[in-house]
């Protein structure tokens, strides 16, 4: 036990008698740095994910946006389609609505206006 207390590697790594065991400076540096290796990899871990779930979260988004349009397109359409001269006012709002949506939807200005000059 006393031997082993007292062995340490020379520059071959071979024990010598007569000195105590000390860890090599790597291994020092390693012990001492690995939980902040663990530390960023765990950053680094969370950042990745959040970035992932921000762009899904974006897109889910988008989604959604286009559905309200749509719904805001087609309500119009719908009044627009009501028959009879009691329901003037209406087909009126149906073009009001479509005029707000040509000007909220760059995207669905050409649709919302052919509709409007059609009617």
């Amino acid at each position: 036990m006393t031997r082993a207390i007292f062995d340490i590697p020379d520059h071959r790594g071979r024990r010598v008698l007569g000195a105590p065991i000390e860890p090599r400076p790597t291994e020092r540096a390693v012990r001492r740095d690995w939980p902040q290796v663990i530390t960023a990899m765990t950053a680094l871990g969370g950042l990745i994910f959040t970035a992932l779930s921000l762009r899904a979260t974006r897109e889910q988004i988008k989604v959604a946006e286009q559905g309200q349009i749509s719904d805001r397109y087609a309500k119009p359409v719908e009044l627009l389609g009501t028959p009879g001269p009691e329901h003037f006012q209406v087909r009126l709002g149906g073009i009001y609505a479509l005029e707000r949506l040509a000007a909220d939807s760059p995207r669905d200005q050409y649709d919302a206006t052919t509709v409007g000059a059609w009617w």
